[in-house]
């Protein structure tokens, strides 16, 4: 799944030009295409391809998609070298 980053989610956004590339270009997103918008709050959003620009995007028809939070912790382990100066 993808997800792309817009910081203020409204009824309709329009992405940068370097997400828009991303998303028409490289994605090869059209319009009518479905796809989710995150704003960087702990909000997700889906919504719809308006225009397929690969400079400007513009995403329509946003809807709150819940989430629950996220419970997991992460441990992190390293192995010990040689030369204990190379822990750096």
């Amino acid at each position: 799944m993808y997800l792309f980053f817009h910081p203020n989610v409204e009824d309709r956004i329009t992405l940068d030009e370097i997400e828009s590339m991303h998303c028409i270009k490289v994605l090869r997103h059209k319009v009518g295409d479905e796809i989710k918008i995150l704003n960087g709050k702990g909000k997700l959003f889906a919504g719809a391809i308006l225009t397929d620009h690969s400079r400007k995007c513009e995403v329509g028809e946003l809807k709150e998609i819940k989430t629950q939070p996220i419970t997991r912790t992460v441990h992190i382990a390293t192995a010990p070298t040689k030369h204990h100066d190379r822990m750096e």
